[in-house]
């Protein structure tokens, strides 16, 4: 009986994990080719100098962020002794937490990786703005997970 709830915990994490994965790639994606659709049916022009800007902007704000939450992995993992971490850990959801950020940093860390060479190549037709609005829309929805799950924690800790 205890193996069969245990496999069903850990099914039950696994599929919030793949939805924390999945569902703001999609939503993304979604974005991206809305914003495609929209530009190409109203004959939106890209002002190709404020688009650059704009992704050299939203560089820095995913370096930043990709800072911060490589420091809130960090401090995470530094408090794994405390009574905090420990009845996280007992629930499944310690993981849950930290696959959450893990996944964060990977992403910002590919929006960072393709916007760096469409900055330099000068990338401004509709496609590169599809995908610059689907690394955005995705990146903050990551972010906003993350500001969840640290939200749950400060609560459960002043509970």
């Amino acid at each position: 009986m205890m193996m069969v709830r245990r496999m069903k915990t850990e099914t039950k994490h696994f599929i919030r994990r793949s939805l924390i994965a999945i569902i703001p790639i999609v939503i993304g994606v979604l974005g991206g080719i809305g914003g495609n659709w929209i530009a190409q049916k109203y004959d939106v022009q890209i002002d190709k100098d404020a688009f650059l800007e704009a992704e050299k902007m939203m560089v820095s704000v995913w370096g930043t962020l990709l800072g911060f939450i490589i420091t809130a992995v960090s401090i995470l993992m530094a408090f794994t002794g405390s009574r905090l971490t420990e009845e996280i850990k007992k629930t499944g959801h310690y993981k849950t937490i930290l696959f959450c950020y893990v996944y964060t940093c990977f992403v910002l860390l590919i929006c960072i990786i393709w916007s760096i060479p469409a900055v330099f190549l000068e990338l401004a037709d509709r496609y590169a703005v599809g995908v610059f609005i689907c690394a955005t829309v995705t990146s903050m929805i990551e972010v906003f997970l993350c500001l969840v799950f640290l939200a749950l924690l400060v609560y459960s800790t002043y509970k």
